[in-house]
């Protein structure tokens, strides 16, 4: 009796997996249908490389924690730059501290404690749909598609999705491994 009844719990456990993997199968169908390309992807050295090429000064690319930013979609501590950076923390974090001459576009639902984005498909999900939701309704945040795009969020896994959308939009968009963090290390250590 017990070898069946394992057999069952088993059987019930392969069942149970199998729909699992399939429902995350058809969730993921149904979305990240823009494919992503390594090339769009730059180290935050290569993000104030990018930056600094525009700007004509390698000094001019700095973290902001200015008060005179608080509240605002973007930063308005440096002088104008070809190229864009695209911020998709949560405003709060923007306001802690931020690239200057970023802009704020917070993604609902996106904060630091989402540690794997890819681990769980209903979350990709989210991401994916609240990404297209934005980029089709805001696009006053995203600027000339001939402009290098530069895409921050917290890791750099949101900001893949994002980019992927937007390549496949026309936009010069560069994911920056690591996100946010990855390059405010970079850009305080070369102080």
């Amino acid at each position: 009796m017990s070898s069946l009844l394992s057999t069952t719990r088993y059987t019930f456990y392969l069942i149970k997996s199998y729909f699992e993997v399939t429902n995350s199968y058809q969730i993921l169908l149904k979305c990240d249908l823009d494919k992503y390309d390594e090339r769009w992807e730059c180290s935050p050295s290569q993000a104030v490389k990018i930056l600094t090429s525009r700007l004509g000064s390698r000094n001019c690319i700095t973290h902001c924690n200015s008060p005179s930013c608080q509240g605002k979609q973007s930063c308005k501590k440096s002088k104008p730059s070809k190229a864009a950076i695209l911020d998709l923390r949560r405003k709060e974090d923007f306001n802690a501290s931020h690239i200057r001459g970023s802009t704020s576009s917070p993604l609902e639902g996106l904060s630091s404690t989402v540690k794997d984005v890819f681990g769980d498909s209903n979350v990709v999900y989210a991401c994916w749909t609240g990404l297209k939701h934005k980029f089709e309704q805001r696009l006053d945040v995203l600027g000339s598609k001939a402009t290098p795009l530069l895409i921050l969020c917290y890791d750099g896994e949101v900001s893949r999705l994002a980019t992927s959308i937007l390549q496949a939009k026309g936009y010069k968009a560069l994911n920056v491994a690591g996100g946010f963090p990855a390059l405010n290390r970079f850009v305080g250590a070369r102080k």
